[in-house]
């Protein structure tokens, strides 16, 4: 059996995209400035979507 995994909130800044509750996400980093290089550094499940604007802290 697979282990559970950490439940997450990520909070994305000027997102454009059209992912939807259900939808399986990867995530990736930059690792240059500028480049087209990255990194997977996680994977999941969306489940739930709010969008509303919040201030910067």
């Amino acid at each position: 059996m697979a282990g559970k995994g950490k439940r997450v909130m990520l909070i994305l800044k000027d997102y454009k995209g059209d992912v939807k509750a259900g939808d399986n996400i990867q995530i990736n980093k930059w690792t240059e400035k500028n480049s087209e290089a990255k990194e997977q550094v996680g994977y999941g499940t969306v489940e739930y979507i709010s969008k509303r604007e919040i201030s910067d802290v």
